[in-house]
Formats: C-alpha cells, structure tokens, sequence
C-alpha cells in the first residue's frame, strides 16, 4: 500500500493576493508528486478565511492533524509554510509532533520537504516562518496606525522635538523657553539670514538645540523651518517600512498614502508664517545655482546683496570680495561685487564680468530707493497696468471652496468607517476605507496647491504695502540701505558697464548704474 497523502489549503475568500495558491501551479506540484511516488492522494482538507485569520478556528487544519498523529495519515502536502496554522508558534509545534510521529511536510513554495538529511532545510523553514510572521506583525500595526491617521490622530514623540514637550497625562504641551528659540529661528530666516548664519549665531549664544547639544548645523536649521509640526499639523508616513522582515524605512514618495492632520497639538508659530518661510525657500531655491561640478550657491547672508544678485553674462552667482587699489601710492582695500566665474573662482568656466564697487552699490540704491519714496503714489497703478500680481481667480477660489467642504465630508465618512472596522472587522468596509483614503489624498493634492497659489497672489499683493510702509520710514541721507534692501528685493542682475536690475518682491523692476566716478 501506497503512502496515503494530504493536502492542506488555506483559502482566503476576497483576497485575491493569495489566489495562486489554489491554481494550477499547486496542482501541477501535486501530479509530479503523485507520478514519481507510490503515495495516494488520501484527503484535501480546506478551511475558507472569510474575515480576519486571527479570529478564524481552522478546523479542517485540526481534523488533519489529529489524523496524522493517529497514524492515519502518511504525508502532507502544503503550498507554504506561511499557510500552515494560524500563526508561527502553532506551525512550529505541529511541524515538530508531526515528525515525531514520522510524517512526512512538503512545502512546495519553500521546496523543502522535512525530516531531511539537510539540516539546512529546517533553518530556511524557520526563516520563512520568522520573515512571514514580522511581514504579518507589520501589517497589522500598520493597518492599526492607517486607521489613527484616517480619524484624525497621530503619534508626535516630543523626546528630541524642540519647542515641546509630553505631560502627566500624555498631551502635547509647549515649552516656553524653547518655543522661543525656534520663533526666533522662522524671524530670522523670514528676515534674510540663511540657515548657515542662524545656525552659526546659535552655536556662538551657546543655545541647545532639540538633543541638548550646542553645535547647531545649517542642516538642523533647514529641518526646523521645512517642519509643519510648528504650525500645530502633523504630516504622517513621510517614511515608511517597505520590507517589515528588515525593518529599513526609506521616504515615502508615493509608496503609501500620506495625511496632513491639523490641529493636532498646540501651535508655537502661526500656519501664516510657516506659509511665508516656504515661499522664501521657495525663491531662495530658484536663485541656487548648479554647475555640472555639482557647485551650489548657499545664502550666506554676509550682507543684503548676498545670494540676490546674478551675472547677467553667464548666469552664475555674483559674490563679495576684497580688493586692492593704489591711491597716492598707497594700498587701498575695498569691498566689491563681482561675478563668481569671473573672479576666479570656477576655473572651468570663463567670463569678462566686470566687479562694482560695493560703496558705489549702496550709493546707486539709495537713489533707487529715493526716487521710489517720491513717487510712491504711482506704484500701485504701475502694479496694475503691468499686470505684475499673479492672478488667483475667482473660478479657482470657488474649486478651492468647494474642495475644502468635500475634505471635511471625506474625513467625517472616514472615521464613521474607521469605527465601523474596528468594531465588526469587515472587508467590504475595509475596502471603501481604502477608496475613500486614496480619494482623499488626490483631493488634498489639489486644495494644497490651489492654497498655497492663493496664498502667493495674498502675498504678493501685501508686499506692496510692506514697500510702501518701508518707504514711509526711509530717510534718503540716514537710513541703513541695506535694512530696506533686504526686506523688499527679491533678486538682482549684474549686467555689464556696471549696469544693474533689481526686482522688487511686489514686483516691480528697476534699472540703474553703479560705475565709481572718475
């Protein structure tokens, strides 16, 4: 007599990831078995998985365990050790009893077939059932965080999070003394200093930084400010796991769904302001400059001009310098700006750029800034006839609307859902969970750019007041030029003969010289 053989399927009902199993590759497996061996095929024992596996007995598993270790059985054949019980513990020992009791495992997926004189073959086995379990574990933690992210909460660790800190009763609270230093840091940065100058300031005064120390990095600067949590929102899975049994996180770019909750915990700057910083990075990072070296630009900050003004001959950026002149036969050192390439300084590059004086600079915009005092009536009609403001229009302020009270729609709909899976774990529910998840992150997309373009044109549009404010105050023979420069031009052209082009950041242009006098 023939070995008698059985066949143990684990079927999921609804989920077609595992449809394989039951197709023709397991019963191609099975035939060559049958055709190479005297064994027959003695019983197929099923157990359907209509929910969760967790909450399912499987008593086909069950009755053909019970049967083997009575003898009844000779071998059983699975597809894979991942659908052998209900989780790895219970696998393990009925793997071990089972050969014990002398039956033979064929698990097709893995190819190992047990006892084996290859020890080797039981380790790969227990991998797989240690790889499956951690992939099973991720998933449902995962499914678990989804869900908070899906009714609005979200986990915010406060150990190394400057500015707050965790109470007795588990809330999100805002430490005064820190919220101090990151407001500082956003006004700093909003009124021109790059991330390398506020982190140097900072590592000078001595000021701890979110894990204690005190040497601040233009780096760890950059990622206060990029940082939404300051606004009191929190942006989930901008990293995820993408192999659980490895436990690496890579960024989430567009691997997994993300969710923008706001209002999560308390504020420490207003979303106005954090808005503004990602404008200014925003144009910061238009006047960065790469060559095929790799050479980038960073805002240094060392005075007003700094990062504002490019080469109108070869494009890259132009840079303060010390020189040396001679007047009466005496060594003269004097302050000047001039095209990077043509100072030398990129030797694969070449230009003919001539340097202007930086006292003929500050001098040529005094006058700039003079002539715009006078006249600053006329600049508002100068905006309009040049139509220099972007344009938001009303059909995009009414989509913008529209898509903000279907936002909060979707997201009453996804927590009525989210409850309704937590308590009675329902596929059809866990699907539309899904759907209206995926829905809502294409709508999000959308309202976040239509806001963020309203919210350019906004500003835009109040830069004129601040130019006008700013012109109020200015006194052509005593104000600090480079104070005014700094909060109202946007960026700069150095032409040649010293011909200069400043864009203002209400939009308007002007044009001068700044040649020294003979």
């Amino acid at each position: 007599m023939g070995k008698r053989l059985a066949i143990y399927i684990k079927e999921f009902v609804n989920k077609d990831e595992h449809d394989f199993v039951y197709g023709t590759e397991l019963d191609s497996y099975i035939s060559k078995l049958i055709e190479s061996s005297d064994w027959t095929i003695m019983k197929t024992y099923k157990d359907k998985i209509e929910k969760d596996l967790d909450a399912t007995i499987l008593k086909a598993y069950h009755r053909m365990i019970k049967k083997a270790l009575k003898k009844e059985i000779d071998v059983i054949a699975s597809f894979s050790i991942t659908l052998f019980g209900k989780n790895r513990d219970e696998a393990l020992e009925n793997i071990n009893k089972l050969m014990e009791s002398g039956v033979e495992l064929l698990f097709f997926h893995e190819g190992v077939k047990l006892p084996s004189k290859d020890g080797d073959a039981y380790i790969k086995l227990l991998n797989k059932i240690s790889i499956a379990e951690s992939i099973k574990y991720s998933m449902q933690t995962k499914k678990q965080i989804k869900k908070s992210f899906q009714k609005g909460k979200a986990h915010t660790p406060t150990t190394y999070f400057l500015g707050y800190d965790t109470d007795k009763n588990g809330d999100i609270v805002i430490n005064e003394d820190e919220a101090k230093i990151v407001r500082r840091i956003f006004n700093d940065f909003l009124s021109g200093k790059g991330t390398p100058a506020i982190a140097k300031e900072l590592t000078k005064e001595k000021i701890k930084t979110g894990r204690g120390n005190t040497n601040w990095t233009s780096n760890a600067v950059y990622k206060i400010i990029k940082q939404e949590k300051y606004y009191g929102a929190v942006r989930t899975q901008k990293s995820v796991t993408l192999e659980p049994h490895t436990h690496k996180r890579v960024w989430n770019k567009e691997n997994e769904p993300q969710y923008l909750i706001k209002n999560n915990h308390p504020a420490i700057i207003s979303e106005d302001m954090f808005l503004r910083v990602q404008r200014e990075l925003k144009l910061r990072s238009e006047m960065r400059k790469e060559d095929k070296e790799g050479v980038i630009s960073t805002h240094s900050n060392t005075s007003a001009y700094s990062n504002i003004f490019t080469c109108g001959e070869c494009g890259r950026p132009v840079i303060r310098r010390t020189l040396t002149s001679r007047s009466k036969g005496e060594k003269v050192h004097f302050k000047a700006w001039h095209c990077r390439v043509a100072a030398g300084r990129e030797k694969e590059m070449k230009c003919k750029a001539q340097y202007v004086w930086e006292d003929e600079l500050n001098s040529s915009v005094r006058e700039v800034f003079t002539e715009l005092k006078a006249n600053k009536n006329s600049l508002a009609s100068e905006i309009d006839d040049n139509h220099i403001h972007p344009m938001f229009t009303s059909e995009e302020n009414q989509l913008l609307e529209e898509l903000s009270s279907k936002l909060n729609a979707v997201d009453i709909r996804l927590k009525e859902i989210s409850d309704l899976t937590v308590l009675g774990k329902d596929i059809a529910y866990e699907e539309s969970l899904e759907k209206l998840t995926a829905q809502r992150e294409q709508m999000n997309k959308q309202y976040e750019d239509l806001k963020f373009k309203k919210y350019e044109a906004e500003l835009s549009e109040k830069q004129l007041d601040i130019l006008l404010e700013e012109l109020e105050q200015f006194d052509p023979e005593e104000s600090d030029i480079q104070d005014i420069f700094s909060k109202t031009v946007q960026k700069g052209i150095l032409f040649t003969n010293h011909q200069l082009e400043i864009k203002f950041k209400c939009g308007i242009v002007r044009e001068f010289t700044a040649e020294k006098s003979k």
